[in-house]
């Protein structure tokens, strides 16, 4: 967990830098004197502003160069009448794409798998009697035991260029559902008289057994997690000149859902009236809401191929809640059942990190892929919210916990398609 803080803290910090680089920059005078000895592109025409960074220009066609404008910009070493969008305006940079293809409108569609990984295990079975207040030493059904295997997702963005400084971009993401089963069994006999020697979180994992929810012979778990997120972001270039890298802020909104479920089945067999069947179902939902702020900085290696590498950071509110239900049918056969939910609303944290590789095809057509990695912090998890107070699992009141972190990673790939 702490690796992940210290990595969020340094995503903020990097973020912080460029956004204090970007006012600065912004706040200087924008009258710029062209270096001596090259040419001077003329300033565009107001009423051609809508037409700026045209993906399908030509040889030949009277068009400002790409991501660049005298409101915003240092003035480009060509004249706009010789513009080609396959070419640098440069003869000395090499014929290097010096600036993103920004198009009027663009989509962009990936297919991506992810894994998650919590930043803990939850630990729901032992086969050692321990003694009050020592560690268990011999786990044998933790929520490390899944394997977390990668789940199949989709993303799409669309978005929109007003001028040579600001496009407006809303994006999704789902995350098909993650599920994982994890189960023991133990034939040992036991010193009810029975046979089964696993041992429950309820109890302390032996250290406090209790008759009925430890000396079991079967234990399982079972958890379903799925992940959707929405972003709607301006994103706004920074005043560059035009070499290899170039790089824009993001200032926006980002929603997460996530709901998850998590299933704790035990049963002991041992004279009566120890015996007993236990069933607990949690389900949890977090929805996150709130502002984010981001950069992406690319580079252009080659002509029509360059690396993009985006952060992001959110603060967001968590409308967290868990309901958890408990069915236990006793030796004598008799079925109890339990109930209870809590609601909270709290502060969670999101970062992102994404490297992609863009290969430019044609100026309507680019072809993406790269990694990801998506990390949420102040999660309300579903292992974490099973109260192994028996009290309080039957009792009441109800706990929320959401002190839970978690990690989503994986490769991407796709393409986008502008006009």
């Amino acid at each position: 967990m702490g690796s992940f803080g210290g990595l969020f803290k340094l995503s903020l910090g990097m973020l912080a830098f460029w956004i204090m680089l970007a006012g600065s920059v912004m706040s200087q005078d924008a009258v710029q004197m062209p270096p001596p000895n090259r040419p001077v592109c003329p300033a565009p025409a107001s009423d051609n502003l809508s037409n700026l960074s045209p993906a399908g220009a030509t040889r030949g066609e009277n068009v400002p160069p790409l991501a660049l404008s005298p409101q915003c910009w240092p003035p480009p070493c060509c004249a706009s009448e010789s513009y080609d969008p396959t070419r640098s305006c440069c003869p000395e940079k090499n014929d290097l794409f010096l600036v993103p293809p920004r198009l009027g409108l663009y989509v962009e569609a990936d297919g991506v798998a992810l894994r998650r990984n919590p930043t803990r295990g939850v630990d729901f079975a032992a086969t050692e009697v321990l003694p009050t207040g020592s560690t268990p030493g011999n786990i044998v059904l933790s929520t490390r035991d899944f394997n977390y295997d990668f789940a199949g997702a989709g993303h799409i963005l669309i978005g929109r260029t007003f001028d040579e400084c600001f496009q407006l971009e809303g994006a999704y993401t789902a995350v098909g559902e993650s599920e994982n089963i994890a189960a023991v069994r133990d034939s040992s006999p036991n010193a009810l008289g029975g046979t089964g020697n696993l041992f429950s979180p309820f109890g302390g994992f032996g250290a406090n057994p209790i008759a009925g929810l430890d000396y079991n012979n079967f234990a399982e778990i079972h958890y379903i997690s799925s992940l959707q997120t929405g972003e709607l972001n301006i994103r706004r270039q920074l005043p560059m000149p035009p070499e290899k890298l170039s790089a824009s802020i993001i200032f926006g909104v980002r929603y997460v859902g996530m709901p998850e479920d998590f299933y704790y089945d035990t049963q002991s067999d041992v004279p009566t009236p120890h015996g007993a069947i236990n069933s607990i179902h949690v389900a949890t939902t977090n929805q996150l809401i709130g502002p984010q702020i981001g950069a992406r900085f690319e580079f252009y290696a080659e002509n029509h191929w360059w690396v993009n590498f985006e952060m992001k950071a959110a603060v967001m509110n968590n409308r967290a809640d868990q309901s958890t239900t408990y069915h236990n049918v006793d030796s004598q056969g008799l079925a109890h059942d339990f109930s209870g939910s809590e609601e909270e609303n709290h502060t969670s944290f999101a970062g992102e990190l994404d490297l992609t590789f863009v290969y430019r095809w044609s100026p309507h057509f680019s072809t993406r892929l790269g990694y990801q990695a998506l990390w949420l912090t102040g999660m309300a998890l579903a292992p974490d919210n099973l109260n192994t107070n028996i009290d309080i699992l039957t009792q009441g009141p109800a706990q929320l916990n959401h002190s839970g972190g978690i990690l989503y990673h994986g490769p991407f790939a796709g393409l986008v398609v502008g006009w």
